[in-house]
């Protein structure tokens, strides 16, 4: 069966069981975004798959994952021992060895090929991120989402689509995204805009429609179940604030798009692969193209209600 399921502007097609796409349908918001969402297609093949555990890597094939996998988590700084971490990948891709699409996949090493724990999942895709193959167990639970995600912010990425760790709310036609790290005040802001329409308080897909870049609600973002959102449709942002938390009142300053892209490159890009330089070059470009069409300020702020709603009036 096919089924279409929406990431952030981005269209998935999917083909696998109905009880996956009733899954993702739940907790991806559905944007009616019309024309602007069929710009870019991902085709996506879910197959469940029995385990084996009797399986055995060769040990040229096994050498050569281990390599990709180590490269992978040094330039993540995985915070785990690296080598027990691939052990671990390792098991799980010798589940699958038996079926024969999985095996001649794995053979060609793909272009990226990235694995999960808990539940056991395999995902391959290709050089230019647009079909994507997912093998999970059939005794998997389902945070294979988790996967899927970390694929989503590559496709994104790779189709000039920037998701930002921000929170976004929407005003009147236009989209006001606060950016920071975590504890920065994201979650605040939503708090004191509760009454106007939330995007998002945690991850925001920005890209651009023509001459406008527009913010669209990130993947989960129904799972925050303390925001009643109202959004649905993607919106033209209006202006970016870099939030500030030095404790020093509340002040604002407009930034150059230089520095707004180049601290959005490093500090608020969710999940952004850094090993990756084709990404890397893509993303700054992206992010560059932003914040010269986009008024940026620095913020820092005190609860202070009047001032919020000064702010975006």
């Amino acid at each position: 069966m096919t089924f279409l399921i929406e990431l952030g502007g981005i269209r998935f097609l999917m083909k696998g069981k109905r009880r996956w796409f009733n899954f993702f349908h739940q907790l991806i918001p559905q944007n009616s975004s019309g024309n602007r969402a069929s710009r870019f297609d991902v085709s996506l093949d879910i197959l469940e798959l029995e385990e084996k555990r009797d399986n055995k890597l060769s040990y040229s094939l096994r050498r050569r994952l281990s390599d990709y996998l180590r490269t992978k988590f040094q330039s993540a700084s995985i915070p785990h021992e690296i080598e027990t971490e691939i052990e671990e990948r390792l098991s799980i891709i010798s589940c699958f060895l038996h079926n024969n699409e999985f095996s001649k996949l794995l053979a060609l090493c793909g272009n990226g090929v990235d694995t999960i724990a808990k539940p056991h999942a395999v995902l391959f895709y290709n050089s230019d991120m647009s079909q994507c193959k997912l093998f999970v167990s059939k005794t998997g639970s389902d945070s294979v989402l988790g996967l899927l995600l970390f694929f989503y912010f590559k496709v994104a990425i790779n189709f000039q689509c920037l998701p930002l760790h921000a929170a976004g709310i929407s005003k009147d036609g236009n989209a006001y995204l606060f950016l920071g790290i975590s504890g920065a005040g994201k979650s605040t802001v939503v708090n004191m805009y509760r009454e106007l329409n939330v995007i998002a308080d945690d991850i925001v897909a920005v890209r651009k429609v023509g001459d406008k870049f527009f913010a669209f609600p990130g993947p989960l973002s129904p799972l925050y179940k303390n925001i009643d959102y109202k959004f649905s449709n993607p919106v033209p942002i209006k202006y970016i604030f870099l939030l500030r938390r030095k404790g020093k009142g509340t002040w604002i300053k407009p930034v150059t798009s230089l520095r707004a892209a180049g601290e959005t490159i490093l500090y608020h890009i969710s999940r952004f692969d850094c090993s990756n330089y084709y990404l890397r070059k893509k993303a700054f470009y992206t992010a560059t193209d932003l914040f010269k069409s986009t008024p940026t300020f620095e913020l820092s702020f005190e609860k202070d209600k009047p001032f919020w709603m000064r702010l975006i009036n």
